[in-house]
Formats: C-alpha cells, structure tokens, sequence
C-alpha cells in the first residue's frame, strides 16, 4: 500500500485513539484489490495481547459513486452485514473522508481465496449455501433503506463496442428484451460474489470481503454473475452443479435467468485483456485470455438460446 493518504501515522494514530495504549507492531501492503488499497497492521494492545487489523481506504471509483462520504458508507454496510450474521470481517471502526481521504478498518480474518479446492463439489455446496443466505433476508427494513437498488438499465459506453465478442448484438437483444419480465422480490446483493472475494480455511468458508457494491436488486443478478466467474475457473459442469443447488436453497423465477446472463456477460467484457494476466498469479496459469474469452462466447451463445421469446 501507499501510504501517502491512510498513511502510516494516520493509522497510527486512528489506532491509538480507538485502543488506548496499542501500538502497530507491523504493516503491509494486502495485494489482489483494485477497488480499494488495502493495508494489514499487527496490532498490539495495552493488556499484551495482539489482534489483526486490515485498514481498507476506497479508491477513485467508489468515491465518485460516494461523494458524500464513501468511507462511512463502506463502513455502515459492514456493521450491517455482521449485525445480520453473515460471515464478514468483524468492523472496528471509521475515520470519515475529510480535508484527507478517509479509510475503515476490520478484523484480519484467517483465510485466503481457494481457487483449487480439493472437494470442489462441497466448495459449491458452501458457495450456494452463502449466496442463499445472503439472499434470504428481506430489505424491506428502515436499516436497508441507506443501500442503492441495481438497475437492470444498461448505458452506452463512450469507447468503442467489442465487436469480436458480439457485445452489440447483446446489448441490441437486452434493448428488444426490455425490463426483467419476472422480476423477484428485492434482495441484498453483494455485486462481486467471485471466488476471490470468498475466504477459506481448511475447506471452510470463514468469510467474504470486499463489499463496495453492496445494494439491493434481483438475486438472478448475482447468480449470473457467480455463474461467469465458476465457468471460468471450474467449468460447465461447476457452473451448472452452483446454479441449481442455489435454486434448491432459495428457489426464485429463473424466467429471465438467460437476460441476466446477457447482462453479466457485459460486465468484463472490456477487461479481459487486464484480468487475464492475473489468474498465473492465483495459481491458475491454465485461465488465459484465450479461455476467458472462449467460455465468454459460449456463455453468450448459451443464454441468447436460452432466452424467451
């Protein structure tokens, strides 16, 4: 991490003001976000004991999505989310954006991303059990009300279309397609549920990080969104195996399952080119470009078959 805004004597001192007495025994940088710079502290307290820390200072995106106070808002979706029992890192506490940017801090949780999971058929089961829960409380509460709803409604990007991965004709079919026909009652989405962002340890899910885009909407949303990334990473069959246990635990109108997919199919479809380099980092040299984009278009041409008419 830079430290040149959550710097190391902002942290410091954030730190010693919300545990008197505690001191950082060590800080480093945490690699692998984009949305956020993440940094890890080794926190020792007044009584001895020592306790991890992540301070998490979001990035140009979420403060353009946040202008009023991203760091608070981050933060108030964490202490929501523990509040309802999901696995996430425990919250410790917020200094608010100001005169500097502002950042949070939670637990460091025992965990790290499994992209080769032994049993990956129980890793699945546990990935939908997650998103089923997730999805299984009702936003209807006063505490929910703070959160944004995703739109359906696409923009046009201003950069050039890619054409090579039909993302015109997509768009054009979603146009025709018009508004979700069966849409599902509203629920809490996490908006980046990929394996990345899912924490393990001894095959157990302990937690799931990075909540910027926490919002309410249609859980099919979410679940074409895990869909894209499991076929990446563990193929059709994970893909399908996902897919129809989430919809055992949560069952949902799966009647515009196909325009969701047309939907998730868009949202990388301009970054493949910079994500595929990362997966040889994670330990999966086998996901290159060339496989992102062919399970892309297979993706594609699945739900454009898919779709109703």
């Amino acid at each position: 991490m830079s430290h040149k805004t959550a710097g190391g004597d902002r942290l410091a001192e954030a730190v010693a003001r919300h545990w008197p007495g505690s001191v950082i025994c060590r800080m480093w940088p945490l690699a692998g976000g984009i949305s956020a710079t993440t940094t890890a502290l080794q926190v020792q307290l007044a009584d001895g004991s020592e306790i991890g820390v992540v301070a998490r200072e979001p990035g140009d995106w979420a403060r353009k999505q946040h202008p009023e106070g991203v760091s608070g808002h981050e933060f108030r979706c964490q202490e929501l989310l523990a509040n309802l029992g999901l696995p996430v890192p425990e919250p410790y506490f917020v200094v608010p954006d100001g005169g500097e940017h502002g950042f949070f801090t939670v637990a460091l949780v025992d965990g790290r991303p499994d992209f080769h999971p032994a049993d990956l058929p129980d890793h699945l089961e546990q990935y939908a059990q997650f998103a089923s829960r997730m999805h299984g409380y009702p936003v209807t509460g006063q505490e929910f009300s703070f959160l944004e709803e995703e739109s359906w409604v696409l923009t046009m990007p201003t950069r050039e279309l890619r054409h090579a991965l039909r993302e015109g004709e997509i768009r054009e079919v979603m146009r025709a397609y018009g508004p979700p026909r069966r849409p599902n009652p509203r629920v809490l989405r996490h908006g980046d549920l990929w394996p990345g962002n899912m924490l393990w340890r001894e095959g157990r899910l302990v937690s799931v990080i990075d909540w910027e885009n926490l919002a309410v909407g249609d859980p099919l949303d979410e679940i074409s969104v895990c869909r894209l990334d499991i076929l990446w990473l563990f193929g059709k069959e994970a893909m399908d195996s996902f897919t129809s246990r989430y919809f055992e635990l949560h069952p949902a109108d799966m009647t515009d399952m196909a325009f969701w997919d047309l939907r998730a199919s868009l949202r990388l479809i301009n970054a493949l080119e910079h994500i595929a380099p990362e997966y040889p980092k994670l330990g999966r040299a086998d996901v290159t470009l060339e496989h992102l984009q062919s399970l892309h278009r297979w993706f594609v041409d699945q739900a454009l078959a898919a779709l109703p008419s």
